[in-house]
């Protein structure tokens, strides 16, 4: 993802607002809208304009992408989909169905540190501007985390607060947990219908979920209160907002994995 504040997508057809998180359930939800929007991407595909772009000048065309590619996004006509920053995107919400997924923040850090640290080729140039090294071990990757101002950090380790909040405030009116998608995925579902919002799918697409049943590494991270500590400083204010249960004492992996809420969280906007 780019670094920049543009980290919700808005579809103007369909009046709704997404915020997009990193490493919680975001490309299952992407491959979701992408699904909504198929009738108006069979539309472009096939018009004057996006046949002679594909042909003169491909690198400006959304065809050969995926949509699991943020430039998928950022090629697409602003009539079907737009990414917009946490300003816009809190002018909007008024007029739109409005949700976010989060995901408990050891879960998501080691999610990051697997796949682009570990697993890549190489790691991205702005975590190699932090001091980030392929191959580096879990407690010196957290290390340059925490000495790094958020605004130099990969949105992919971006605290969640900053990506979804603006003046102390949640931009989404409904925010799913990770942890509960299975439940909260078809509570989302219903509440877009009732908003105007139809054609949502009913189950989310299975997308880069590796770490299912995996909690090895999350059992070696919480038996370092030292490493717990940083995350709990670093990514205060997600935990604040959104995992307040975590914040202090010993955890266990079935603490940190509860599901948190029933259902997704309601956020009314102050007046």
């Amino acid at each position: 993802m780019a670094a920049s504040d543009h980290h919700f997508l808005h579809l103007p057809g369909h009046h709704l607002l997404y915020g997009r998180v990193p490493k919680a359930a975001n490309s299952s939800v992407k491959a979701a809208l992408t699904r909504l929007i198929r009738p108006e991407l069979q539309r472009n595909r096939h018009g004057l304009g996006q046949r002679l772009l594909r042909a003169l000048q491909p690198h400006r065309s959304w065809q050969s992408l995926s949509s699991q590619v943020d430039q998928f996004w950022d090629l697409l006509p602003s009539s079907i989909a737009r990414p917009v920053d946490r300003a816009t995107a809190r002018q909007l919400r008024a007029h739109c169905f409005s949700f976010a997924v989060v995901r408990n923040p050891f879960d998501r850090l080691l999610s990051a540190y697997n796949n682009k640290v570990i697993e890549n080729p190489s790691c991205t140039a702005r975590l190699r501007a932090i001091g980030v090294e392929r191959g580096m071990a879990l407690p010196q990757f957290i290390e340059r985390l925490c000495a790094a101002d958020s605004a130099a950090l990969d949105v992919h380790v971006l605290p969640q607060a900053e990506i979804l909040c603006l003046d102390a405030e949640p931009l989404p009116t409904w925010v799913a947990y990770a942890e509960s998608l299975e439940l909260h995925w078809p509570f989302l579902v219903q509440r877009a219908r009732r908003a105007g919002v139809p054609g949502l799918m009913r189950q989310l697409p299975d997308k880069n979920s590796r770490r299912q049943g995996q909690s090895t590494d999350l059992e070696q991270l919480l038996a370092q209160p030292q490493l717990v500590q940083l995350l709990r400083q670093r990514y205060v204010d997600d935990f604040s907002f959104f995992y307040p249960w975590l914040l202090e004492g010993n955890l266990t992996v079935a603490q940190v994995r509860q599901g948190g809420p029933r259902r997704p969280r309601h956020f009314v906007p102050a007046q």
